[in-house]
């Protein structure tokens, strides 16, 4: 599972609230929007030594300690308190205790029009697994047969 693969199941909880908007990438914080908006911006990883989880059918090569800030904008303070809970509680349907927030802050007053936005920062185990294999399908072209009378 990817970073990508865990904001689109994250997303697809049902447990933001009905409207969020979600986007990976720094260049969506700068957009203009209504809240309530989740922004996800990849910050540096780590790497360690794989962690098995539960049955799989490929080996994981690594653990990638993959950083995060998840910039959650609500209308108001009680907005984005709610939206950092319901957020946190999605997480955690998809990744159970596989995660770790590293610090949290609200962002600077230059938004305010936009509503109040939380900076969550966090690192989510992700594994690096060994690629599936490939099958190659080797396709013969006809032969041309000339044909003698």
């Amino acid at each position: 599972m990817a970073l990508s693969d865990i904001i689109s199941a994250v997303t697809a909880t049902g447990s933001l609230p009905l409207g969020a908007t979600v986007e990976i990438g720094e260049e969506n914080l700068a957009k203009e929007g209504t809240p309530p908006r989740v922004v996800w911006v990849p910050t540096s990883d780590r790497f360690v030594a794989p962690t098995e989880r539960g049955a799989t059918t490929q080996r994981s090569l690594h653990t990638r300690q993959a950083g995060v800030d998840v910039h959650l904008w609500g209308a108001d303070f009680a907005g984005a308190e709610s939206l950092l809970a319901a957020f946190v509680y999605a997480l955690r349907q998809v990744v159970g205790a596989n995660y770790l927030v590293t610090s949290g802050q609200w962002f600077g007053q230059r938004l305010q029009a936009h509503g109040r936005i939380y900076v969550l920062s966090l690192v989510i185990g992700v594994p690096l697994a060994e690629p599936a294999p490939q099958r190659t399908v080797v396709v013969s072209e006809p032969q041309d047969v000339a044909f003698q009378h």
